[in-house]
């Protein structure tokens, strides 16, 4: 995995940085569809935040999330039934996060990278559900520090002296640069 300053993920099976991910990984995107929602018996799991609609067949309820993308606020409606929902809280969503439905926050505390739960009642059509997440700045650091890494010349093992490295966030997003050639640039 080439994390070193322009790093490149080349396809094929040289090594150290290049992994079957160079051709299955692009695949992922198109799958992110397959897990907005999950369901179990009687849950709705809300697992992405993403301009859609979906049929849970068995129950034959519908239910649409109007947003846009990336997103701060998020409007979950259903056709109606009986079940409970669950909804991801995601691991940046710390200042000002909340779940209400018809104007009421679900919970007093959020805790990022889990769910929230809405417990089972019925549902109307006219129940509206909002997310909301306003988008912060943080560190999103890498999967560890940075002794060995590729120098984008396909070299396998270039030592550097270990230092910690991670992508300025906007919540969701990376804030990136072009503009940034030399690690002395990027602190």
């Amino acid at each position: 995995y080439a994390v070193g300053m322009n790093a490149k993920k080349p396809f094929g099976s040289e090594t150290p940085q290049s992994t079957c991910c160079g051709g299955t990984g692009s695949e992922n995107h198109v799958k992110y569809q397959e897990a907005a929602y999950f369901v179990s018996d009687n849950t709705l799991w809300v697992a992405l935040y993403m301009p859609s609609s979906a049929l849970w067949r068995e129950k034959d309820i519908r239910f649409t999330q109007d947003c846009s993308w990336p997103s701060e606020k998020s409007v979950i409606k259903v056709s109606g039934g009986r079940f409970a929902m669950k909804l991801r809280v995601p691991y940046w969503a710390t200042e000002g996060f909340d779940i209400r439905l018809n104007g009421k926050s679900v919970a007093k505390h959020y805790q990022p990278s889990s769910y929230c739960e809405i417990a089972e009642r019925s549902w109307s059509p006219d129940d509206v559900v909002e997310v909301i997440m306003p988008f912060t700045k943080h560190i999103n650091w890498g999967p560890d520090k940075m002794d060995v890494a590729a120098t984008g010349r396909n070299e396998a093992r270039t030592p550097f002296a270990p230092e910690w490295v991670g992508a300025i966030m906007y919540d969701p997003l990376v804030m990136a640069s072009p503009d940034i050639k030399e690690w002395k640039d990027a602190d």
